[in-house]
């Protein structure tokens, strides 16, 4: 998979000269490196010498081939070279040539898009099917919910203060007492818990996990929160809570073009695959033009993960000599959740991830993980993608450096603004022909997926038809390949058949595109197919009790 991607290279402990720009964690079998510039030719042949198999290039002029590296003169080139990989890497980092032709700003979304590329496609291997299933589920909520085009722009002039449930958060949670009159407080859902007790209300919660984290904002933690933001792909549980508005986003094209595409033009947010980063980008989103970050450690301190005041907030990190991590005494309500949804790894009870240095807020090093790290990486290159027209200001106070934002104190931050942002009053309000139109447009949508997925299912069964007869006839053969030019048309209007068996569609594709001969491919061409009836299986009864629900 495709888990993370990071912008210049960190320097790291000891290492080889070829590879001392490479992070810590960095595998030389399976991670990949992407070259920028034109002059790659010495660089590329010093990191397959010391062993880095996975060497790409991207240049603007067409350039020698260098051996065991593969070249590409666009954005969309190099994705594509990137998932050809057998399996995907799991880690991508770009790094500049010296005296490359491309500009920052150019290297900064050539960054991006891998990234997200990185994010999508690892997540929709492992999550797809689950996100797909809670996106199907959750339609008949979007029509009761405000669309999120309605909030662009509608905070512009007043700060954000992103607050998460980093072990910081203890130091400086009390300036935020007073803040709500100052600033637009926007809370991940772990991190409300914490403000609560200490008496502050955030004007938004934002919540874009799949697990049914419901114990995090049940028992009335919602009262008197303005709007509960969510991720199409939450669980109909979270869903379900009483709030008194509510909103919903997409973190990911396929749930995007799955359900809310419908609805709302701008309804997809840039995500660095956690629930902070999405709450960074819906700040931006609203016009906000300084974003505070607050309990943002983005590392451990000492064995803690979060605060102790957050819900699981008593998990503790065993850490033995190799780096590797262990997740202990999480909650028995986070136990249950990941127990429900097995397709969820990472920060359950036992989990294991692997940690190292990087450098402090405060100076010194930190323990952070690849995920953290990750995590640091997407803030420090979309800070400085929003720069200058957004101002990112680091106030956790805490935990790790973030690269290329500003560092201050909670207090001094707040100090700049006055007590007259009058949040609640730039709140757009309810438009109940809106909402009517929204369930129409909708109840429509839903319908015309049925009828499509009816059409795909035909379009399938004639080319399976075609498929058992090609092995004895060239003639079936040409047909197959006519019908299958169809059901490609036919299935990309439903893109999330594809992202329910996502990791299986891509296997059966490799395996076609190593057959050797007409019969292994046309194996892979019935695996493909098999794997489509699967999902067509699946999404069928969310379709239809969506449906039956939109008409009540």
């Amino acid at each position: 998979m495709l888990a993370s991607a990071q912008e210049e290279p960190r320097p790291s402990g000891p290492a080889p000269s070829s590879t001392a720009r490479l992070p810590a964690s960095f595998d030389r079998d399976r991670d990949a490196i992407v070259l920028v510039g034109d002059s790659f030719g010495a660089r590329a042949l010093e990191l397959r010498s010391a062993g880095v198999l996975r060497v790409l290039a991207l240049t603007k002029t067409a350039q020698p081939s260098v051996e065991g590296v593969r070249a590409a003169q666009t954005t969309s080139e190099t994705l594509a070279r990137l998932v050809e990989f057998d399996p995907p890497p799991d880690n991508v980092v770009v790094e500049r040539i010296a005296g490359s032709s491309f500009t920052d700003q150019e290297l900064r979304d050539f960054a991006a898009a891998v990234r997200d590329r990185a994010m999508n496609s690892a997540t929709i291997a492992v999550a797809g099917a689950t996100w797909i299933k809670h996106c199907l589920t959750n339609l008949p909520e979007l029509a009761r919910a405000e669309g999120l085009e309605a909030f662009a722009g509608r905070f512009r002039g007043t700060p954000a203060i992103v607050v998460s449930p980093g072990p910081s958060l203890q130091k400086n949670i009390d300036k935020l007492q007073g803040a709500s009159d100052k600033a637009l407080i926007i809370a991940g859902n772990r991190a409300l818990l914490p403000l609560r007790k200490a008496g502050i209300v955030p004007h938004i919660v934002v919540v874009a996990d799949a697990l049914n984290l419901r114990y995090q904002l049940d028992d009335g933690l919602l009262d008197g929160v303005a709007l509960l933001a969510l991720d199409v792909v939450c669980h109909s549980e979270v869903v379900s809570l009483p709030a008194a508005r509510k909103v919903f986003f997409a973190s990911n094209p396929e749930t995007f073009r799955s359900g809310l595409s419908v609805v709302s033009e701008r309804g997809l947010l840039r995500s660095g695959g956690s629930v902070a980063t999405l709450a960074y980008s819906l700040a931006a989103f609203v016009g906000c033009e300084q974003i505070a970050l607050v309990g943002q450690d983005l590392a451990l301190a000492g064995s803690s993960y979060y605060v102790e005041s957050a819900p699981d907030g008593s998990t503790k990190i065993q850490i033995d000599e190799t780096g590797r991590g262990i997740f202990k005494n999480s909650s028995e309500a986070l136990r249950r959740a990941m127990a429900e949804n097995r397709t969820v790894a990472g920060l359950g009870e036992n989990a294991v991830q692997d940690f190292y240095e990087v450098p402090g807020y405060d100076g010194g090093a930190v323990r952070t993980s690849r995920q953290f790290d990750t995590y640091r990486m997407w803030f420090s290159s979309e800070a400085q993608r929003l720069a200058p027209q957004v101002l990112t200001v680091n106030c956790t106070e805490g935990g790790a450096r973030i690269d290329g934002v500003q560092q201050r104190a909670l207090s001094e931050f707040l100090s700049e603004f006055a007590a007259d942002a009058g949040v609640s009053e730039r709140l757009p309000a309810v438009d109940p022909p809106s909402q009517k139109r929204r369930k129409k447009e909708i109840l429509g949508f839903v319908e015309g997926l049925q009828k499509t997925l009816l059409q795909t299912e035909v379009e399938l069964n004639k080319c399976e038809r075609l498929r058992k007869q090609a092995s004895q006839s060239p003639d079936a053969l040409a047909r197959l390949d006519l019908a299958e030019k169809q059901l490609n048309s036919v299935v990309s209007k439903v893109p999330f058949v594809v992202a329910l068996e996502s990791a299986e569609v891509d296997a059966a594709r490799r395996q076609g595109a190593n057959a050797k001969t007409l019969e292994e491919s046309l194996d892979a061409t019935g695996r493909l197919y098999r794997t489509i009836e699967r999902a067509i299986i699946t999404a069928r009864p969310l379709l239809a009790r969506a449906r039956k629900e939109l008409k009540t």
